[in-house]
């Protein structure tokens, strides 16, 4: 039997017997079943139906049945979702749905919800989220429906430590004005994309001036590109002078004068670049 027919099935129906005889050699009555359930295990029936009767005479009289019934047709998953891809900052709110499910026979019906299991396989630079909703009926057959959706990149970062304008420094003190830069975009988690810059530079200046061309630049590890310049003039380095000068007035002896004049030493006071020595 089909389990719709078990439903509307008279399983105690009696049973007739007749030895088709007639007027006082007849014998004629009904018997009702004993039902025996050998077997009932996912959604399945075996059952023996048993008729006994003892006739007006003493004798015995026994009749068999067995009935299978099959299970209810198959639950399968309504309505399933359609997916489309969301915004890497949307998933810490994405909440995905229970799914219903449902055999639609009115006598025999299964029906129940699945919640889905959430693999999430993204980075800030985009991915994906499987969505699993895995089941059994309760004729323990499986249900499996699954859908990926598509993470979109987050956004791109921006430097968010104020670029240093342009400047104009004594020389000797350039070295305090090349500093790293901050950069993030802003959101949290997976998403989150932050770092710092050093700066690199350019020297083309000594202790008579010049300037120096300061670069921050970052490629992040989603292609994104960052960039800043500077333009730090250098001004010239202070004026030089001589050291450990001679006294101003010097007396020899005529034969001890020297046949040559003493060198004297100069100096700013400064080391490197903007020395002047």
């Amino acid at each position: 039997l089909e389990c719709h027919e078990f439903d509307t099935f008279n399983l105690y129906e009696e049973l007739q017997y007749s030895n088709t005889g007639a007027g006082l050699c007849q014998i004629l009555d009904y018997a009702y079943p004993v039902i025996n359930i050998l077997d009932e295990s996912n959604c399945t029936k075996d059952i023996l139906r048993v008729w006994n009767a003892t006739d007006i005479c003493g004798r015995e009289i026994t009749q068999l049945q067995s009935i299978k019934v099959f299970p209810p047709p198959v639950a399968q998953h309504e309505n399933p979702p359609s997916i489309s891809p969301i915004k890497c900052a949307d998933v810490s709110s994405y909440n995905p749905s229970e799914l219903d499910y449902s055999n639609n026979d009115f006598l025999c019906l299964i029906e129940g919800q699945t919640t889905p299991i959430v693999l999430e396989n993204f980075t800030s630079c985009g991915g994906k989220i499987d969505l699993i909703w895995e089941d059994q009926d309760i004729c323990t057959r499986p249900l499996f429906i699954t859908r990926s959706v598509n993470v979109l990149p987050a956004t791109a970062p921006t430097i968010t430590t104020t670029v240093p304008p342009d400047i104009t420094v004594a020389c000797g003190t350039e070295a305090n004005f090349l500093v790293p830069l901050n950069y993030s975009n802003q959101l949290s988690g997976k998403c989150l994309i932050t770092g710092t810059i050093a700066p690199t530079s350019s020297l083309n200046y000594s202790g008579c001036g010049g300037e120096i061309l300061v670069r921050w630049q970052k490629i992040t590890e989603c292609g994104h590109s960052l960039s800043a310049m500077q333009n730090i003039q250098v001004s010239q380095a202070p004026v030089a002078t001589f050291i450990d000068l001679p006294p101003d007035t010097v007396r020899y002896n005529c034969n001890e004068v020297p046949a040559e004049a003493q060198e004297l030493f100069y100096s700013n006071g400064i080391s490197g670049r903007c020395g002047i020595n």
